[in-house]
């Protein structure tokens, strides 16, 4: 369960609209009604990704 990992840095496997899956390393910040508030360190700022689109969570051990 990604709740687990709020104030972590955890990779996830994305699945948006159009069904392009992407990795994308966040840290999660908080996880309200079906949605993951997280900053996206590929994008270098906030994101809110839906739960139901995230195919799977790896914790990350280290981060720069």
């Amino acid at each position: 369960m990604i709740e687990n990992y709020i104030d972590r840095t955890v990779q996830i496997f994305y699945q948006d609209k159009k069904r392009n899956i992407s990795i994308r390393l966040i840290r999660v910040q908080d996880v309200p009604n079906g949605k993951v508030k997280a900053f996206c360190y590929e994008a270098n700022v906030p994101r809110i990704f839906n739960l139901d689109d995230i195919n799977d969570v790896e914790l990350v051990k280290r981060h720069a």
